[in-house]
């Protein structure tokens, strides 16, 4: 039969990788063969102790693939909408200090006409006393 990484056999199996670690390859009820430096399980291990393991096909992938990119471009799609939107949101923001700044500055002329007129009333008051 085929051997399968860990990873895969865990897919298989249908359990979380720390479960199936605990239970299964520690305790040596699912033996281990090392290939070079990759350790693999024979799918046969995995009938004996799971029964019906959900093996997957190439079609499966190629369509779980598939999904995956779709969701790459809705993802891409999403991110240049919120890209408009933040650069829209700069642009008031700009406009807003623009606004704010001449404001000021429209403010201090007033101020500034204002105490000019106070200070010429108070020379003419006390100029004819």
């Amino acid at each position: 039969m085929n051997k399968v990484s860990i990873s895969e056999a865990v897919r298989m199996a249908g359990v979380s990788r720390s479960h199936f670690y605990k239970k299964y390859i520690n305790t040596g009820e699912i033996s281990i063969v090392h290939d070079e430096d990759k350790k693999l399980i024979d799918v046969s291990e995995l009938i004996r102790i799971f029964g019906n393991i959900q093996i997957e096909d190439t079609k499966k992938e190629q369509l779980r693939t598939i999904e995956n990119s779709m969701n790459t471009h809705d993802k891409d799609k999403l991110i240049s909408v919120l890209e408009k939107q933040l650069n829209e949101a700069l642009s008031r923001e700009k406009e807003a200090l623009e606004r704010e700044n001449w404001l000021k500055s429209q403010l201090e002329k007033t101020t500034a006409l204002i105490e000019d007129k106070t200070a010429k009333k108070r020379k003419k008051f006390l100029g004819l006393f």
